[in-house]
């Protein structure tokens, strides 16, 4: 199993670093430049946690070449750092314009183990593009009174051959299907707090026509995890 490092300790480095917990992966470094030692209790002397018997070393250097990554073979989720030392794959936080990016639900059954530097591509990315398809489509989002979720809208115009209860349909499929832990489906007209899916409101144009001979416009509303 990887030797696994990460930079940044705060709500995403978090989340990770439990996942890995569950996965049995072998965390060896955190680097964090403000996260020690004011939010953490650390042992005098000692620049290390231990978590289930397993030290991992701390350190809060400032730019990423700088990092100590002894042992460390695969850093993630990581800001700017590309391979260097022991460290063999590197998990980017952010769009690349020049290493391949994958989305859940999208394109993840492209990614070889044989990739080194790969990209979770942006937030709006993760949640627009499990729904986007072919042709051209117009949208945005925009931040809502939330703690840790934002609104996207996407707009879409259909084919003919499809209508809006078909798209319902087919996402509610996609939903309780393939995509399970990745989108959720909702006619409810509320604000939410908490998600951990992106989830979808459907709304159609009034004049959209129920057969499916005509085309129409429908809008998607993504409620989606800032982080």
């Amino acid at each position: 199993m990887s030797k696994i490092g990460t930079i940044g300790f705060g709500r995403i480095g978090r989340i990770f670093y439990h996942r890995c917990l569950l996965k049995n992966a072998e965390v060896l470094a955190i680097n964090d430049p403000g996260l020690f030692p004011d939010q953490m209790e650390i042992e005098s002397g000692e620049d290390c946690l231990m978590v289930n018997s397993t030290k991992i070393t701390l350190t809060k250097e400032r730019y990423p070449k700088k990092i100590p990554w002894a042992g460390v073979e695969c850093v993630a989720p990581s800001p700017q750092l590309k391979k260097r030392g022991s460290v063999k794959k590197v998990f980017l936080s952010y769009p690349s314009t020049d290493d391949p990016m994958f989305v859940c639900g999208v394109n993840l059954d492209k990614y070889k183990s044989d990739m080194k530097v790969i990209s979770n591509a942006s937030r709006t990315t993760n949640c627009l593009a499990p729904l986007a398809k072919d042709r051209k489509l117009t949208g945005t989002d925009f931040r809502v009174p939330t703690v840790n979720v934002s609104v996207a809208d996407l707009t879409v115009r259909i084919q003919s051959g499809a209508n809006a209860d078909g798209v319902k349909e087919k996402i509610m499929e996609a939903a309780n299907g393939p995509m399970k832990s990745i989108l959720g489906y909702t006619e409810d007209m509320h604000v939410y707090g908490k998600i951990e899916t992106i989830l979808i409101e459907i709304k159609t144009s009034e004049n959209c026509p129920k057969t499916r001979e005509e085309k129409c416009f429908v809008v998607y509303l993504v409620w989606w995890r800032l982080e």
